[in-house]
Order: structure tokens, then C-alpha cells, then sequence
């Protein structure tokens, strides 16, 4: 059933949805899907640096661990993604845009390759109902709104099956907010 069969109404006014007066609207990331990526530009943020940097160094100390980065920004974790792969670290990527089978896949890749380190999750699609026991590091890129979803991403990790411990890194700018 479309919407000019049905009662569906706007949620702000309350006035009847009718298919015909829908619009499409494209995302900035729609807009700017051919320009060239910039991985300098990438890498002068000074968060970006300092995940890539310590993910380097966890590598150094152990090749066997693996990293889960959540942030509520999907941009922010592309330019993360670019960045560590600039760095020659496979990544994995798990978002609210994928569908069931992409997401089955990437779950499946990151828990079976040992060549996929890190694996990138939106904190709304992945914190909740996922088993990533793979992982034994998990970063926060932002404060979440509800401190509960913090953590559920850290319990991805740390539950049932876990055999090695458990870091996690809450990356903040001081003095920003």
C-alpha cells in the first residue's frame, strides 16, 4: 500500500501524505560521490590521527586483535575508513543503509578474516543485538546522546565468548563543547 492509499500522516503538521507531492532529496554524500578524495585533508583532523595512530600501535603489540570504531555520523567513518586504508589496514563497515544480506556479510568478513582489523559501525546500527567477541578494543568517536547506547557498543565486545580483555577509548577534544 503507497502512501496515497493509505492514512499516512505527517508527523510535524498532520495534513494526509499523498504520494504525488513526495520529493526526493539527495544527500550531501549522493552529491560528492565522484570528487576525489583528499587524504591529507582526511588526515589533518586531529581525531582522525589519533584513532589511525593508536590502531597502529595496537597492531604493533598484538596482530591478532581487532578494533570496532562507533560513531553517529556515517561521514565521519568513511573519512576514518579512507584514512586507515590509506594506512594499509582492512577495514569492514556495518550502517543503517545496508541491507540484511550486506550487513550478514560484513559481520561474517569481520569475525572470519584476520586481515580485517577495525570495523566501523554507526552507534544507531550496530550497539544493539550483535555478537563482535572478534574484537577486543572499541572506540567511541563522539559522546552518545544516551549514555545506554555507549554502552551496548562496548558490550559488542565484551560478553559471553570474549577470551581476551577488553579496551575501550572514548575519543573527546578537550574544551570543545
Amino acid at each position: 500500500m503507497d502512501a496515497s492509499q493509505s492514512n499516512n500522516k505527517c508527523p510535524v503538521c498532520q495534513s494526509k501524505l499523498h504520494r504525488s507531492t513526495l520529493k526526493h532529496v539527495v544527500s550531501d554524500q549522493d552529491q560528492h560521490q565522484d570528487k576525489k578524495v583528499d587524504v591529507e585533508e582526511i588526515l589533518s583532523n586531529s581525531k582522525i590521527q589519533r584513532v589511525v595512530k593508536e590502531i597502529q600501535n595496537i597492531y604493533k603489540n598484538d596482530k591478532t586483535d581487532k578494533s570496532l570504531i562507533f560513531s553517529s555520523f556515517k561521514k565521519s567513518l568513511h573519512r576514518i575508513q579512507i584514512a586507515l586504508t590509506a594506512a594499509n589496514i582492512q577495514t569492514g563497515m556495518l550502517n543503517g543503509g545496508m541491507t540484511l544480506q550486506k550487513r550478514k556479510v560484513a559481520l561474517k568478513t569481520f569475525a572470519k578474516d584476520p586481515e580485517c582489523r577495525v570495523f566501523l559501525l554507526t552507534m544507531s546500527a550496530g550497539s544493539v543485538g550483535i555478537n563482535l567477541t572478534s574484537a577486543n578494543h572499541v572506540f567511541l568517536l563522539e559522546p552518545a546522546l544516551n549514555p545506554g547506547m555507549e554502552a551496548q557498543a562496548v558490550a559488542r565486545a565484551w560478553r559471553m565468548g570474549q577470551k581476551k580483555m577488553v579496551h575501550c577509548y572514548k575519543m573527546y577534544v578537550p574544551k570543545s563543547i
